[in-house]
């Protein structure tokens, strides 16, 4: 009973090890990230002494990667009013098509 116990336990150990970043580079990212999606330009993603708090950041690797991310997909996601007007405006237009061909065939 004991022994079946023991093996038990070491096995649950051995199944609950965790992978996780460390928590320097995940605050580090987050930051980067505030600051790349306040910055109005980002100068090819580089990021300058000029649009930032704390300025020891910008010789830290992760830190520059992770505004570098930021940046670039923070127009990479923007879409304006007329792109959607755009598309639910063509989906409308194709559905209409549709239903009239299926009007005009059912006719004959």
């Amino acid at each position: 009973m004991l022994k079946t116990v023991y093996l038990s336990s070491f096995l649950l150990t051995l199944t609950l090890t965790t992978f996780c970043q460390d928590t320097y580079r995940d605050s580090i990212s987050k930051v980067a990230q505030v600051e790349a999606k306040a910055s109005s330009t980002s100068h090819y993603f580089k990021p300058t002494e000029v649009n930032h708090k704390n300025r020891s950041l910008l010789a830290d690797s992760v830190y520059v990667e992770a505004f570098r991310k930021a940046a670039f997909n923070k127009p990479k996601h923007h879409r304006t009013p007329w792109h959607y007007v755009l598309i639910g405006g063509s989906t409308l237009a194709i559905g209409y098509l549709g239903l009239a061909t299926y009007i005009i065939a059912s006719m004959h």
